[in-house]
């Protein structure tokens, strides 16, 4: 049993009243054939909605569905001589315009201005070296935030404070009204009266406030990590804006020992043929602690390997990566003397 009535309003079967006034209000402007909209489904909206907000017929649609309510009759009851018209200026009035407050007239202008608008954020980038990144740690800071003082405003006139002024136009027989946002406050609604006593500003309508942050630098920080310090951004040009972020993204330098591959270290080193074959004690300049080791301990070494030290690498709170070794081996540039290779194929 389909009930197709709920789905062109987008409601739940169980949907209150005041959800179907909401849906209907929003889909009849959206459909409004003086909107560009389609007639046919301006009228199948609002047809559900008669339905639907009927307590008794809405009873008998639920228990009968769609293909009962056609059968018995009533969707013709409804389609023979209905106005849709009629319920939409039950709403908007028999005057209805598309001056409305539901059409984006002056009323909806006000409330989308006060709307609460982010400003956008302030980013600044960290440069440090990847034995910094390895140790993390803080840097404290001094900035200065620029901010405006909007106890030094007061309501633009030229709009009363709604941010926008309507123009009427006359075309032939027909004047139209548009909607213009005010340009002596930029839209804001309030311009700046300075006031030479005010305590915040001394009349100037702006101000720096200093701020000391301390930037926490997680250990083991990879490339572009960001710390967000909400507020401190751009600040608010209107009383309904929200203060953007500072946003530090931290930038890590090649470090000239270790590469990086997410967290593990990459140590480089070279030998020669002898060494592969009988080891070398090597030592690696660890950001920790200087690394010595027999390279015999990983047996005859090969190049392109990778050789592993585990635990060694970059480590956070969660995290531990590895050290990876790996090899470049010089071979012997002068063949081998036939006697020389008679005791390599004895030995081998």
């Amino acid at each position: 049993m389909t009930h197709k009535y709920y789905d062109i309003l987008g409601v739940s079967k169980n949907c209150s009243k005041e959800d179907l006034k909401k849906e209907y209000k929003k889909l009849a402007i959206l459909h409004h054939p003086d909107k560009g909209g389609d007639s046919e489904k301006f009228k199948e909206i609002a047809q559900a909605y008669q339905v639907l907000n009927d307590d008794e017929q809405r009873a008998k649609y639920d228990q009968i569905g769609d293909e009962g309510f056609e059968n018995g009759g009533m969707n013709n009851h409804y389609s023979n001589g209905f106005d849709p018209h009629s319920i939409f200026e039950q709403f908007f009035g028999g005057g209805a315009n598309f001056h409305h407050p539901f059409f984006g007239g002056d009323d909806q202008n006000e409330r989308m201005r006060k709307q609460r608008r982010k400003c956008r954020s302030v980013q600044h980038v960290i440069q440090m070296s990847n034995k910094d990144a390895f140790f993390g740690g803080n840097k404290v800071l001094k900035i200065s935030v620029h901010k405006k003082c909007f106890k030094c405003m007061q309501e633009c006139i030229n709009c009363q404070g709604k941010g926008s002024v309507n123009i009427m136009q006359r075309m032939g027989p027909f004047t139209t009204m548009t909607t213009h946002p005010c340009h002596q406050c930029n839209g804001s609604g309030k311009i700046m009266k300075p006031q030479s006593d005010c305590p915040t500003c001394k009349g100037k309508c702006d101000y720096l406030e200093e701020k000391i942050i301390d930037v926490q630098i997680p250990k083991g920080v990879e490339m572009g990590h960001q710390i967000k310090f909400e507020g401190y951004g751009e600040q608010p040009q209107s009383e309904n804006d929200i203060p953007g972020d500072l946003v530090f993204e931290i930038l890590v330098q090649p470090d000239p020992i270790f590469e990086r591959q997410d967290l593990n270290l990459i140590y480089k080193t070279r030998i020669n043929f002898k060494e592969s074959v009988l080891g070398k004690v090597i030592k690696i300049p660890h950001y920790e602690n200087e690394i010595v080791m027999n390279i015999s301990d990983f047996g005859i070494i090969e190049p392109k390997i990778n050789y592993i030290v585990p635990g060694k690498g970059m480590k956070t709170s969660t995290r531990t990566g590895d050290l990876l070794i790996q090899f470049t081996i010089d071979y012997p540039k002068k063949p081998f003397t036939e006697e020389q290779k008679i005791k390599l194929n004895d030995l081998l």
